[in-house]
């Protein structure tokens, strides 16, 4: 995933990168590696590590009963800010550079995640929670409905596999 980001930013945040990415510039025999750095796009590029799975681990979770939360009466900011704290482990950030066929990146310590990175899983988190709320609280025949039109889109897109256990 890109969170796009601007040189200002960078300059103010990570200067060590910025003057990393002026030594290389100054090396290089590119074209676009003389144009101002600040000219360049500047992006986050985000990466999540993902646990996986067997096929006999996953219909062993499906047959389980997984312990429900009552979204109606968890506190939002606290859930949220909760799994945050919980993906920052598993997040690998660099900064990219880039104008035209150019390219600078390098690295963040995993110590280091930008509010940038952390906002965008807290919005998503955030998302997540309302829609939670929101389905907890719709009634058996709605929550069927909507489920058969998910569904029913999922089985439209090429490459849509379904298990029935």
């Amino acid at each position: 995933m890109n969170i796009p980001t601007t040189y200002e930013y960078i300059k103010q945040n990570f200067p060590v990168i910025i003057d990393e990415f002026e030594s290389r510039r100054a090396k290089s025999k590119a074209k676009n590696a003389k144009a101002n750095l600040a000219d360049f796009d500047f992006y986050f590029s985000v990466s999540q590590r993902v646990k996986g799975y067997s096929l006999s681990e996953v219909i062993s979770m499906a047959k389980e009963k997984q312990p429900t939360e009552n979204f109606n009466e968890l506190d939002r900011e606290k859930w949220v800010n909760d799994k945050v704290n919980r993906v920052i482990p598993d997040l690998g950030v660099r900064i990219y550079a880039k104008r035209n066929q150019y390219e600078l990146d390098s690295d963040l310590p995993r110590h280091n995640i930008p509010n940038t990175v952390l906002d965008h899983y807290r919005e998503n988190y955030e998302e997540e929670f309302d829609r939670c709320r929101r389905n907890q609280n719709l009634t058996p025949e709605q929550r069927d409905k909507e489920m058969q039109e998910n569904l029913a889109k999922l089985r439209s897109m090429g490459g849509f596999m379904e298990f029935r256990i």
